[in-house]
């Protein structure tokens, strides 16, 4: 599997670290693979597995491992009910996400873990950076959220049940082609949207069919504030 373009550019690789986590602890926890402790360890096995087959099938010429800082949350401080609701970890995968940085740091691999951020922010952080400086992006995860940084820089590997091989690689085209939103609005899409899984309500009425077809009228939603602020005037 290749970036659909002709890499003109150099590729920088961000893997979202917790996201091949968590997938692969639901996936393989039928192995029940251990460490030499018997401490579980099939979530960061099959993390490793998919990392370097997602190496070999893109040929980064560099790579970034993005962590969630496990210790505090700027969004939480900002917003208390961010992710309320959810259920509890599994022990075995908390066990899991708690060595992951320890491990890939081992293996001489470049990881990051923002202080007070989340993995999340190291996507967004790859995205921009490859865009000001030139270079294409391919981010590997599951979370929706890394659309809002897909551009003619930056593709998302959507991972789903298929693994590496068999998940989309999104480009501003397929991810129109899914939503009906233009890449530069999708993050507008989200906001107006809401997120249930982070407990992040959208606006009061509002699904994704009416908020792609809001932004395909309007273009924008600072269109929408302009022409609020304008008539309140």
């Amino acid at each position: 599997m290749a970036p659909s373009d002709d890499r003109p550019r150099k590729l920088l690789l961000v893997v979202d670290a917790p996201s091949l986590l968590h997938r692969n602890h639901h996936a393989r926890a039928y192995t029940r693979i251990t460490d030499r402790s018997g401490r579980p360890a099939w979530a960061l096995h099959g993390m490793l597995r998919q990392i370097l087959e997602a190496i070999e099938a893109f040929a980064p010429d560099a790579v970034i491992f993005g962590l969630d800082d496990r210790t505090a949350s700027v969004r939480s401080d900002f917003y208390p009910d961010y992710k309320a609701g959810r259920a509890e970890k599994d022990a075995a995968l908390v066990d899991q996400l708690e060595r992951a940085g320890a491990l890939l740091d081992a293996l001489g691999l470049a990881t990051l873990t923002p202080p007070g951020l989340e993995a999340d922010d190291v996507n967004a952080s790859g995205a921009t950076w490859a865009r000001e400086n030139d270079w294409n992006c391919v981010i590997i995860t599951s979370d929706r959220d890394a659309f809002a940084h897909i551009s003619d820089h930056t593709q998302v590997l959507r991972l789903i049940d298929g693994g590496i091989s068999g998940s989309p690689l999104l480009n501003p085209k397929r991810l129109f082609a899914m939503y009906g939103v233009a890449a530069e609005h999708y993050l507008e899409y989200a906001a107006l949207r809401g997120d249930a899984s982070d407990n992040l309500p959208g606006v009061s009425g509002i699904g994704e069919k009416t908020a792609a077809a809001l932004l395909a009228q309007v273009g924008s939603m600072q269109t929408v504030w302009a022409d609020i602020e304008q008539n309140e005037g």
